[in-house]
């Protein structure tokens, strides 16, 4: 019998993460385990009304495909700008790779948390949802990465071919093939 993983609990006020008490600044990732989606935002010097602007702000995501990469795009108003991460599941450890069955009609869920980064600690958290469309979507791009033999080389080689051709993330959001409010403001 396999032993169970301890569970991942955040809490305001408390370490993202046991054993990590500094982030870099304006470091953004995209995290997938067990069927939940999580965006980790490291942001420094944080105010009481960045907080609130992350915890109050209208959220907009997007998708960039490039062949298998999927670039996931996001902004919250009043705090940040357009931003991105390139996301594949295969660079997800391999027990948290499991893409659960996408239900038609269904919102998929992001959870937003913001960590402050001169301490670790969280300092907002919000769940917000994927319109039916994106939702679709990302499951079906998903799918096709599980589907998709892996290069690490050619990963790396597209990735940098997209940077190179959109060096900032608001030129890649204008060539998205998705962008949408995300809803459920929780």
């Amino acid at each position: 019998m396999q032993e169970s993983a301890k569970p991942w609990v955040l809490a305001l006020d408390q370490p993202f993460m046991e054993g990590i008490a500094t982030w870099p600044d304006e470091r953004f990732e995209y995290r997938y385990f067990g069927g939940h989606h999580m965006l980790q935002l490291c942001l420094g010097k944080l105010s009481e009304r960045d907080i609130a602007a992350f915890v109050r702000g209208q959220v907009h995501v997007g998708f960039y495909l490039r062949q298998a990469v999927l670039f996931i795009l996001f902004k919250i108003e009043n705090l940040m700008d357009w931003s991105d991460q390139a996301f594949t599941l295969h660079l997800v450890a391999p027990e948290d790779r499991e893409l659960l069955p996408h239900i038609p009609g269904t919102h998929q869920g992001l959870s937003l948390v913001l960590v402050e980064a001169e301490s670790g600690l969280v300092k907002g958290m919000r769940l917000v949802t994927y319109s039916k469309h994106a939702s679709a979507l990302l499951h079906r791009v998903l799918q096709q990465q599980l589907e998709t033999p892996f290069d690490a080389g050619r990963h790396a080689a597209l990735v940098a071919a997209v940077y190179r051709q959109y060096p900032h993330s608001r030129l890649l959001a204008k060539a998205a093939v998705l962008i949408e409010k995300a809803g459920g403001q929780q």
